[in-house]
């Protein structure tokens, strides 16, 4: 399981944490703990009640350019603001682009996990590690399965009757359109897993398959780093370098890239779907 929203603010918020503490009590908490992580943990859980309150609401504060009708959510995690547009009269027969914000306010979206990473980069300097394909098909196959599980109960929406086809919405087409997604999704996870899994060269660690890696990001929505440690992996900025290359190579395949068609009777016994 990967962290939940408290965990995230914490770790988050650790270096907060510190700075809120006197340099002697900062210096305890280094001597006692085995890594910095460590160390801010035991910052957070020795600040005052009001003090931890006061930072899990920081880490949901709605930016000042979005207005304050939005409420103050720490559950939300990490947004993105930018401008919805739309156009203009500009002159008799002319228009243009403006921001079109509600009394002139910005929006925000919730970022998944594909977005944290990119804002990330942003923000080390280093630019965003995955393409353009590479993020769209990781958020496709999320999309995809999102759908498929949320067919398990019938509806009656337009969504629903448009599912059906030429069926009209009949308990066939709702079926058939149920079995075309899980036939999607199978092709998909079945070139996924024609590939390599991420082990570990030196020190402690499981194997992580890659089917596994691109499902707790794609579907789970967890940080490479979390995903790491889940498999007891020591978290260092060559570690992550190597996970996030085995996650394009592995959304790569996602999208038939690099896969050779095999026949059944292969060393692997697999055949990738084109």
């Amino acid at each position: 399981m990967g962290m939940d929203r408290l965990e995230q603010i914490m770790r988050s918020f650790g270096g907060e944490a510190m700075q809120l503490h006197a340099p002697e009590d900062r210096a305890v908490f280094r001597a006692q703990a085995g890594s910095q992580a460590e160390a801010q943990a035991l910052a957070w859980a020795a600040l005052p009640e009001a003090e931890r309150v006061a930072l899990v609401k920081a880490a949901g504060a709605v930016p000042e350019a979005c207005g304050d009708a939005i409420p103050v959510a720490p559950a939300r995690g990490a947004v993105r603001v930018f401008d919805f547009y739309a156009s203009y009269p500009d002159g008799e027969k002319g228009s243009r682009l403006k921001p079109a914000g509600h009394l002139g306010r910005r929006s925000m979206e919730r970022l998944d996990v594909f977005g944290r990473m990119e804002a990330q980069g942003r923000r080390r300097g280093r630019g965003f590690a995955l393409t353009a394909s590479q993020v769209g098909i990781g958020r496709m196959y999320r999309t995809l399965v999102e759908d498929r599980d949320a067919g398990a109960v019938r509806c009656a929406s337009g969504e629903a009757l448009m599912a059906g086809g030429s069926r009209g919405g009949t308990r066939e087409g709702f079926t058939d359109h149920r079995l075309a997604l899980s036939r999607r999704i199978d092709a998909m996870q079945a070139r996924v897993e024609a590939g390599a899994a991420l082990v570990p060269v030196r020190g402690r660690g499981a194997p992580i398959p890659a089917r596994a890696l691109v499902d707790a990001v794609c579907l789970e929505d967890r940080d490479l780093s979390d995903v790491l440690r889940a498999h007891g992996w020591a978290v260092t900025g060559a570690i992550v370098t190597r996970a996030v290359g085995a996650l394009a190579a592995a959304l790569d395949r996602m999208m038939g890239i690099g896969v050779e068609l095999r026949s059944l009777d292969s060393d692997k016994g697999l055949r990738s779907v084109s």
